[in-house]
């Protein structure tokens, strides 16, 4: 699993964003100083700023070092730069899932944010992912 995924698939856990949400994200929608948030339009053009923990804050800093860019380019690019579509998003999410051995889609992780660490794909270092 390479960074950007692995980076998605932690912040899709640990948030609990919904996939429109997570696919248009920038970067400039990521703040990573003091009190370390995400901030997005939710349902109903509602502003909605999300936490974020340490080991995505981590996980976050090295994707952007990586990806570079400006504020307004999207924070999980396609390889033609465009932001990730809702589709991208699920294949992201079967692969890596079905990957681990576990059974997961958008629709079924939204609703609360990863609760066992310890056994989620999106959650479990990249160094100890097949």
């Amino acid at each position: 699993m390479g960074r950007r995924d692995h980076t998605l698939l932690m912040l899709a856990c640990q948030t609990g964003l919904r996939a429109s949400e997570l696919t248009s994200l920038t970067i400039g929608d990521v703040h990573l100083g003091t009190g370390p948030h995400v901030s997005c339009l939710g349902k109903g053009r509602k502003q909605r700023i999300t936490p974020l923990a340490t080991s995505t804050v981590t996980a976050l800093k090295r994707w952007i070092d990586e990806r570079g860019g400006l504020p307004a380019d999207p924070l999980f690019p396609t390889r033609r730069g465009e932001a990730l579509s809702r589709d991208g998003l699920e294949r992201r999410i079967t692969k890596h899932t079905a990957a681990a051995g576990q059974s997961c889609s958008p629709r079924r992780s939204r609703p609360t944010s990863c609760g066992t660490p310890q056994r989620c794909v999106c959650c479990t270092p990249a160094s100890t992912l097949p």
